[in-house]
């Protein structure tokens, strides 16, 4: 019985990738459903971000700060973390950012911004 379990064991650990993030690094986070629009259903982002790497807060946790530097009110678990490849500020949008303020504020802006996005 023990041989067996052995056998099961090293055929699943020859499987598992350990990851791990550098400081500095940029991951998008897992979305929960008190963070997302209720009224998006099912068509809502999976993913938000990306954030950067600020530091290790334990084993496989990590602190976050936002685009701005603004550090997020708690550590992240690498459960919940994926890397993100992009880098360019204008290709991040803040999940609580209301876009219908920005347009107020300048139409011309924000479909630049958009454009960018879309390109």
């Amino acid at each position: 019985m023990e041989t067996y379990q052995q056998k099961i064991a090293k055929s699943y650990n020859k499987n598992i990738r350990i990851r791990r993030f550098q400081i500095g690094d940029f991951v998008l986070r897992k979305a929960f459903q008190n963070t997302t629009n209720l009224a998006d259903g099912k068509l809502a982002p999976k993913w938000e971000g990306p954030y950067r790497i600020e530091s290790e807060a334990g084993k496989g946790a990590y602190k976050l700060s936002n685009m701005e530097g603004e550090p997020l009110p708690r550590s992240w678990n690498i459960i919940h973390l994926k890397y993100s490849r992009r880098t360019d500020e204008t290709l991040c949008l803040n999940p609580c950012s209301d876009l219908k303020s920005e347009l107020d504020q300048d139409p011309a802006e924000t479909i630049c911004l958009v454009a960018k996005v879309l390109t």
